[in-house]
């Protein structure tokens, strides 16, 4: 698995502090990848596959896919095959200097799920404007222009508001008390991050988060703590020679046994297992 870093080697992240980027892409097959910032795929053409936390499906011209950090996903296509696609990648705070954009905290909301939601197939006149929003973003982001960002981050906001009109999902909306103890997991999740300092930090009680979390997510506090920290430890155990020890603390995992456990439940390997498969070696 890799940790892909493109937000970092944005123009306009680099010039002006935005971290906001957008990119053109005809490509085949990438490989299994997460990353720390909130992704969005505009798809252009019918070729190729999206596979996001197992789950295949075939690209579509017209396709929206919002993903977080609780997401690892894959492209996949056949040799013959050309993928067209926008990918906008982002961190939440780049709409901070839209005044307009803090009223729109549900825009974010599916980036922050647990369980990715199924890509929105955007009617031809919608997916005209976010194709046509995605080109215009790509061109202020290379844009040497101190109006640039400002201009940029209105488009973007343009470009949720224009895909949030169409979206016909009919899961309910995650309570914002949930989505911001799920934004502090994807976030802090290498630190400890006890039920009760999520629940002080969205002003409710424990119990009352827990049973918030459950409602909403169908999972605990806890089992999604520990599945943005095996995330977090697969991609060490793929991408580096670090001892298994500093990963596991690196993830947020203070103890050896636990750590081991919990990843044979989660893969059916061990550590060093998932390592050697991964072609890297401790």
């Amino acid at each position: 698995m890799e940790y892909v870093t493109t937000l970092s080697g944005s123009p306009l992240q680099k010039r002006f502090g935005v971290p906001l980027h957008v990119a053109h892409y005809r490509s085949g097959s990438f490989r299994t990848h997460y990353h720390r910032f909130l992704e969005l795929i505009v798809v252009n053409g019918d070729h190729g596959h999206n596979v996001i936390a197992g789950r295949r499906t075939p690209f579509r011209r017209g396709q929206v896919y919002r993903l977080g950090t609780f997401h690892p996903h894959r492209i996949e296509a056949s040799p013959d095959e050309i993928c067209d696609y926008y990918n906008v990648t982002f961190l939440p705070e780049c709409l901070s200097l839209n005044d307009r954009a803090g009223s729109d905290d549900r825009l974010l909301e599916p980036f922050y799920r647990a369980t990715p939601s199924a890509p929105i197939v955007l009617p031809d006149a919608a997916y005209d404007r976010a194709s046509a929003l995605c080109r215009l973003i790509a061109d202020e982001v290379v844009r040497d222009d101190p109006s640039s960002p400002a201009i940029a981050v209105h488009l973007f906001h343009a470009l949720l508001l224009v895909i949030a009109r169409d979206d016909d999902d009919s899961l309910p909306r995650t309570d914002a008390r949930v989505r911001t103890a799920l934004r502090l997991i994807a976030e802090r999740f290498d630190e400890p991050l006890p039920s009760r300092e999520l629940a002080r930090a969205v002003g409710v009680s424990p119990a009352r988060l827990a049973q918030l979390f459950r409602s909403h997510t169908g999972s605990t506090i806890r089992r999604t703590i520990n599945r943005r920290r095996l995330t977090e430890a697969k991609r060490l155990l793929a991408t580096t020679d670090d001892p298994i020890t500093t990963i596991l603390h690196a993830s947020g995992f203070s103890d050896v046994s636990y750590f081991n456990r919990a990843f044979r439940a989660d893969t059916g390997l061990t550590p060093r297992e998932y390592r050697r498969r991964a072609g890297h070696h401790d």
